[in-house]
């Protein structure tokens, strides 16, 4: 048997092949009773060449503050399942990367976000991704419904108008 595999006396053939073999292995196997008998199978045995591990996630979409956000990495390759992490920079406020690779939350504010995130297989190969996306402020809005009444000849009562979302601070100005 190639290195790394080992065949049990209950016929369980396990392990994990540490160096890619040439070609098909001749494998004969022989089975032996408890009266004596015995008998012998031969099998080609294939071992290919390891897929090396890699994350296959596209470009992460936009989010927009306040609004729930979920988005997962994905890898192929390598030894699954995979461990995810972030390894450089920071995830947006409010947002958080599950070891499964599910990035979510609610973003706090906005504003680009860049960060590393690494995917770790189960015996250990590791490869890593620069993540970014941008994190939209809510539409921007005045939040003011109406304006009191004047009167001609008489000071206007004072109103401070109210706005919301975009990005702060708000600077008001007549258009009309």
């Amino acid at each position: 048997l190639p290195d790394g595999l080992s065949l049990s006396a209950s016929g369980s053939l396990t392990g994990t092949v540490r160096v890619t073999p040439a070609g098909p292995l001749p494998v004969t196997i022989t089975v032996t009773d408890k009266s004596g008998l015995s008998a012998l199978a031969t099998y080609s045995l294939v071992i290919s060449a390891p897929v090396p591990l890699r994350i296959t996630s596209g470009a992460l979409p936009d989010g927009t503050v306040n609004a729930p956000y979920s988005q997962t990495f994905s890898a192929n390759g390598g030894n699954p399942p995979y461990t995810w992490s972030v390894i450089q920079g920071a995830v947006p406020a409010g947002l958080s990367l599950s070891s499964s690779g599910t990035l979510s939350g609610t973003p706090a504010a906005p504003g680009p976000a860049a960060f590393g995130v690494q995917a770790t297989d189960s015996s250990g190969g590791v490869t890593s991704i620069a993540a970014s996306f941008n994190i939209r402020p809510l539409p921007l809005k005045i939040t003011t419904s109406s304006l009191p009444a004047g009167a001609a000849e008489v000071d206007y009562p004072p109103q401070t108008l109210g706005a919301s979302g975009g990005v702060a601070p708000y600077t008001f100005a007549i258009t009309t």
